[in-house]
C-alpha cells in the first residue's frame, strides 16, 4: 500500500488526531489516504506529549522514508498544522478538512449549551454538513460563535474551498475522516478498559491491518471514484423516507401535535407528538418507531444506542 500511495494518483491524503492526553494520557495520530473506498492508514504516531517539533520529526521521517516522494494534497485537524506540515512538505498543497470544522460546530451547539442558540442557528449547524456553504455563511452572522471559534473563522480566506472542485474534494474530507474515525472506534470496541498504550499498538497491528489488508486483497475493483461516507444518517436517522409517507400532507394542530394524511379525505391519518416524540398508529404501539415519527422529526430520531456509542468516538 505504501508503494501505491507512492506511485499512483490516490487522491487526496489525510492528517487525524485521536484520544485525549487528559483522559488517555496519549494521542494516536495518523496520516492515512483511500484507494477504492477503502482507508488505509501509512503511519502512527502515538505519542504523551503533543508538540509541533515532534509532529515536524515524524512527518520529516516519512517524507525521508522515499526520495520519491510525490507531490500530494493533504487535509490537516488543525490549523497550527498549516505551518510545522508546509515547512516539512513544501510542495504538498496543504488544506483544512471540513470534519474538524464541523464536529466543532455541532460540539459547541448541539451538545454544549442548547439554551444559548435559536432554532435558526441549531438547524444550521445540523444541515452544515450537507449544505456547508450557505450554513456557514449564515452562522457567521452569528456573534458568539465566531468569538468561540475565532482560530477557524478568522482564517477563512485560507481554508474556504475557491472552486468547485476543490469544494467536491473539501466536502469528502469529512466523508473520509468519518470512515476512518468510524472503522478506528469499532476496531477499538473490542478493546479492555484501559489507557494502556501496547493494548492499542496491539488492535492496531493485529486486528485493523490485517483487516485492512484482507479487504484490499478481496476488493480488486480499486476505482478511483470518491465514495461517500454518511455519518449523519448514522447519528441523526437521515435515511431515505419511506413510500409510504414520502406523499403525505403535514398539518399543525394544537400544540406539538401534526397530522399527517393523504389528499383524499378518507385516506391515511396518523398524529404525532413532537413534544413526547410518539404517534398514535399501529406500528409505532408494536415496534416504539414508525416512519411517522422519522418524518416529522428527522433530526431527533436516533438508533436506540448508536448516538451514545458515537459520543464515545475518542475526538481531537
Amino acid at each position: 500500500m505504501w508503494n501505491i500511495f507512492l506511485t499512483k494518483d490516490v487522491g487526496p491524503c489525510y492528517l487525524d488526531a485521536v484520544f485525549d492526553l487528559n483522559q488517555n494520557g496519549f494521542q494516536l495520530w495518523t496520516l492515512l489516504f483511500e484507494y477504492g473506498g477503502l482507508t488505509v492508514p501509512i503511519s502512527f504516531l502515538i505519542t504523551t506529549s503533543v508538540t509541533t517539533t515532534l509532529l515536524s520529526d515524524w512527518l520529516t521521517e516519512i517524507a525521508g522514508a522515499d526520495s520519491d516522494l510525490p507531490k500530494k494534497t493533504i487535509y490537516v485537524n488543525t490549523m497550527q498544522a498549516y505551518d510545522f506540515v508546509g515547512s516539512v512538505l513544501p510542495e504538498w498543497d496543504i488544506r483544512y478538512s471540513k470534519y474538524y470544522i464541523v464536529q466543532e460546530l455541532r460540539e459547541l451547539v448541539l451538545r454544549g449549551d442548547h439554551d444559548a442558540y435559536n432554532e435558526d442557528i441549531v438547524r444550521e449547524v445540523q444541515r452544515i454538513n450537507a449544505d456547508f456553504l450557505p450554513a456557514f455563511m449564515a452562522l457567521r452572522r452569528v456573534k458568539a460563535i465566531p468569538v468561540k471559534m475565532n482560530y477557524v473563522f478568522s482564517k477563512t480566506d485560507e481554508w474556504l474551498p475557491k472552486s468547485k472542485p476543490e469544494l467536491a474534494l473539501f466536502n469528502h474530507s469529512s466523508d473520509a475522516l468519518s470512515r476512518w474515525r468510524y472503522l478506528l472506534w469499532m476496531t477499538m470496541l473490542g478493546r479492555p478498559s484501559t489507557t494502556r498504550i501496547d493494548l492499542v499498538l496491539y488492535y492496531l497491528h493485529a486486528v485493523l491491518m490485517p483487516g485492512i489488508e484482507s479487504a484490499y486483497c478481496k476488493n480488486q475493483d480499486h476505482s478511483l471514484a470518491l465514495v461517500p461516507f454518511n455519518m449523519d444518517a448514522m447519528e441523526y436517522g437521515g435515511s431515505p423516507l419511506h413510500e409510504s409517507v414520502r406523499e403525505l400532507r403535514k398539518r399543525s394542530l394544537d400544540g406539538s401535535l401534526v397530522c399527517l394524511s393523504e389528499d383524499r379525505e378518507l385516506g391515511q391519518k396518523a398524529i404525532v407528538d413532537t413534544d413526547l416524540q410518539v404517534c398514535y398508529c399501529e406500528k409505532f404501539l408494536q415496534n416504539k418507531m414508525c416512519s411517522h415519527l422519522v418524518f416529522c422529526m428527522p433530526s431527533a430520531i436516533h438508533h436506540p444506542a448508536l448516538p451514545r456509542l458515537l459520543q464515545e468516538i475518542p475526538r481531537a
